[in-house]
């Protein structure tokens, strides 16, 4: 919630992690008020394509500018509605450890990794990563169209992929909003008997399969 008349102003972001860090920012923008006095404003992030999973941790970060934009949230140091800190200005909690910044968090279901293939076959291909975890690497993996393959050892070992006698292509880096691209040459022997599928190697979430 947020205190103060109309037209006052506050940056919010977002960043991935445990508090306090000064990791990558994923979403930023300058909001103003429309109402006088205490009110919620909703923030809506789903443009930052953020992916989370249970018990993933995030930090909130609201900046004021001198407009007049303040905080609202909660004061009970023997029983804090949430164990996290309200952190002023780098590590150490605010004041007495009491203080809790007063917000709700809503996530869309559904969505994950998800792989696309364009481009001709034979020829150069682009595959193109969404959804994966921020910073993280993704496995792009090709295969028999028909079958299945389970990942036999490392951290993602017992994944079953939705191809067949499936081989790594290679490894590429998601960007701070999941995102990931590279491309090949796709041989004449390769199309339609050929596909392509994602695993996200930190969570070994896979992606659809999708065929040359």
């Amino acid at each position: 919630m947020i205190q103060g008349n109309a037209g006052a102003q506050f940056n919010a972001r977002v960043r991935i992690g445990d508090g306090w860090n000064t990791g990558a920012i994923v979403f930023q923008n300058l909001f103003t008020k429309p109402n006088n006095g205490n009110e919620i404003m909703f923030i809506d992030v789903t443009s930052a394509n953020i992916n989370l999973g249970v018990g993933d941790t995030f930090v909130i970060e609201t900046q004021g500018n001198d407009t007049g934009a303040g905080l609202v949230g909660s004061y009970d140091p023997s029983n804090p509605q949430y164990p996290e800190f309200l952190f002023l200005n780098g590590p150490g909690c605010f004041s007495d450890c009491g203080w809790r910044h007063g917000f709700n968090t809503y996530m869309i279901e559904g969505g994950g990794l998800t792989l696309d293939l364009s481009g001709p076959c034979p020829g150069q291909v682009t595959v193109d990563i969404s959804g994966a975890t921020p910073g993280g690497r993704v496995a792009i993996v090709y295969g028999t169209c028909n079958g299945s393959t389970t990942i036999p050892g490392g951290p993602c070992a017992g994944t079953v992929l939705d191809v067949g006698g499936a081989t790594l292509l290679r490894f590429v880096t998601a960007d701070a909003n999941g995102n990931a691209s590279t491309s090949g040459n796709a041989p004449q022997g390769a199309c339609g008997r050929i596909c392509v599928q994602a695993v996200d190697a930190t969570t070994c979430e896979t992606s659809n399969d999708e065929g040359l």
